[in-house]
């Protein structure tokens, strides 16, 4: 869907941000080169479709609610 986007409405992948609150989600944005905020909550990490996390997958940024998100996103430097 994020590729799709990039080519619908011209998005700059690498000046983009995902939000999330699964590791799916964060996979996404990897694949896809885009920063990432996980919204992490006990489930952000569990199996998805049967499907444990791949081993090193990390977000560009943690935060605990979507308050802190948009404050990690507004103050991140500029790719």
């Amino acid at each position: 869907m994020l590729l799709a986007a990039r080519r619908d409405w011209a998005l700059d992948l690498g000046s983009s941000w995902l939000v999330g609150d699964r590791w799916v989600d964060i996979g996404a944005a990897q694949a896809a080169g885009v920063r990432s905020v996980l919204l992490e909550s006990p489930y952000s990490w569990d199996p998805s479709g049967g499907v444990a996390p791949p081993h090193g997958l990390e977000p560009t940024v943690v935060a605990p609610d979507l308050t802190a998100a948009v404050d990690a996103i507004v103050n991140a430097p500029p790719r």
